[in-house]
């Protein structure tokens, strides 16, 4: 299975140790760091996503291509940047360069200056450099190329911050390209991780946003929006924590996550 979770696995959850000794408090919740500092035995190409509400981790196998690529959607445009951000920390304190390079795509992108100090950290665009054509088209290559050699690593994370605003920039041509590595890349180690504010979804978007198996949603106040980017599996998310709380639906099941941030990526200007 892709997700290595919870008590779903027979094999137990000897490399998740770590357990909150309380109940769940938001105001409270332990760092990125002191959980990913606490596992053990967690392998290579692992990717934390977040607290399950039973206080264990839930993390993606990037070895295994089943839940394919993830949309992050909410009300709140700032909180998707958030959990896209710490997404992206968890990958690369939990693996090394070769295992896993970072790519993202963003509208703060000349602002993270946390991001661009780490070795894994590849890519750095805003949506509407004229560049993105060539990196779109390296990737289809990448993962043709893959195709005949099997090789997986290292694994590549693609993160994009609005996927609207990147949609919108694209010509045809680099669209097809987009919504190609968000269906074919998870087999071949490149993941696409994109973000789009719930209440800014615009109808010509919507058939590149199907193209996600898999969703992480937040706070979504509008009940049809709510039931559309859940699959029809949820009709109301209004019960979420703002800013702490996601439900995760893919390969046919679902949770309800803490989002964990990062000690050191709170210092970044673009967070404060």
């Amino acid at each position: 299975m892709a997700i290595l979770e919870k008590s779903y696995t027979t094999e137990g959850f000897d490399a998740f140790p770590y357990r909150i000794k309380r109940r769940i408090d938001p105001q409270h919740l332990p760092s990125l760091e002191v959980i990913l500092k606490k596992q053990r035995g967690l392998p290579p190409f692992s990717l934390f996503l977040g607290l399950c509400e039973d206080e264990l981790p839930l993390v993606l196998d990037l070895t295994e291509p089943d839940a394919g690529s993830f949309l992050i959607a909410g009300d709140n445009g700032f909180d998707n940047t958030v959990m896209l951000h710490s997404i992206l920390t968890a990958a690369f304190k939990a693996n090394r360069t070769q295992e896993v390079n970072l790519h993202l795509i963003s509208p703060h992108a000349d602002d993270l200056l946390y991001f661009h100090r780490q070795p894994s950290f590849k890519i750095s665009y805003e949506p509407y450099r004229p560049e993105i054509k060539v990196v779109l088209e390296e990737m289809v290559n990448l993962v043709l190329q893959r195709k005949h050699t099997g090789a997986i690593a290292p694994v590549h994370l693609f993160a994009i911050d609005g996927l609207d605003l990147l949609w919108q920039a694209l010509g045809p041509q680099a669209r097809l390209h987009l919504d190609w590595l968000v269906e074919n890349g998870p087999a071949y180690g490149l993941w696409v991780f994109a973000s789009v504010e719930s209440t800014y979804l615009a109808e010509n978007v919507m058939p590149t946003i199907e193209r996600f198996p898999s969703r992480i949603l937040g706070r979504i106040s509008q009940p049809n929006l709510a039931r559309y980017l859940s699959g029809l599996s949820r009709s109301y998310l209004s019960d979420l924590e703002p800013g702490e709380q996601f439900y995760v639906r893919t390969s046919g099941q679902s949770f309800k996550i803490w989002m964990l941030r990062s000690e050191d990526i709170e210092n970044d200007d673009f967070t404060r």
